[in-house]
């Protein structure tokens, strides 16, 4: 029996266990793999099984249809997880309607930052500067610092 599922039988041990904090989140990669949804849920029902916390079942279908199929299809008891990079458009709620506990938003700031860079790079080589065409499209130079270097604060 693996150590996670048999620590769950002995809950007095669990208690005082060091790891009694961790949370285990069981990914699989058999649909990024080619393999089909069957696979890939079988394949999470026995991390669940094993004594997962959670399970990531991961897609990179940009519909986001098999992702709400993964969240239909899964009854184990066991929280899914999912990690929307390929799907942006699907909401946090839109997600959570099909079944999902947890969204981990792992690159969509910066991407999203990436492509305001790349906004005011454009405006700044078509007009020279950074004026703003729409309000508030250059944070304060205070937030950027509270972010990047707090000490810096009284440099300004």
């Amino acid at each position: 029996m693996p150590p996670r599922a048999r620590s769950r039988q002995d809950p007095e041990r669990e208690a005082h266990s060091p790891l009694r904090h961790l949370v285990i989140v069981a990914r699989t990669e058999a649909l990024i793999a080619g393999e089909d949804m069957t696979t890939a849920i079988a394949r999470a029902e026995a991390y669940a099984d094993a004594g997962a916390d959670a399970i990531l079942i991961h897609s990179k279908d940009a519909t986001g249809d098999q992702a709400r199929a993964i969240g239909h299809a899964w009854n184990h008891g066991v929280p899914l997880v999912s990690v929307p990079t390929a799907f942006p458009d699907l909401s946090a709620a839109e997600l959570g309607e099909a079944g999902f506990r947890l969204c981990i938003y792992a690159n969509q700031l910066s991407r999203a930052a990436l492509a305001g860079m790349r906004t005011a790079a454009r405006q700044f080589r078509s007009r020279g500067s950074f004026r703003s065409t729409v309000a508030g499209s250059l944070a304060e130079v205070g937030d950027l610092m509270r972010v990047g270097e707090p000490e810096a604060l009284s440099c300004l």
